[in-house]
């Protein structure tokens, strides 16, 4: 029994940090892509670094999925790559799925 209990506060405070961890990301690629929402309403060039960032926080929260979501892994990157090919097309950027593997 205490085995049990063990291994269950270790999924909950796996959980937790995932959580936790996915919200960090989350916020930031909000952030930016506010900011990239305010570049493309000021008519300007898009800032590749933001791109970049974008794309960089998009890669860490796939990671954060694949470690702990396992076989659920797949449709969180369908989903990620889904949302980067609505951005990239937004701006006029060229990407493929093929790049974010």
């Amino acid at each position: 029994m205490a085995t049990r209990d063990s291994r269950s506060r270790s999924a909950r405070k796996a959980d937790q940090e995932f959580v936790s961890e996915a919200e960090e990301i989350l916020e930031r690629m909000r952030e930016d892509y506010l900011d990239l929402d305010d570049q493309r309403a000021a008519g300007g060039d898009v800032d590749p670094d933001l791109i970049n960032r974008l794309f960089r926080s998009a890669h860490s929260l796939k990671a954060l999925a694949g470690a702990c979501l396992g076989s659920s892994r797949s449709r969180a990157s369908l989903i990620i790559s889904r949302t980067f090919s609505t951005v990239c097309g937004s701006v006029g950027c060229r990407w493929n799925r093929r790049s974010f593997d």
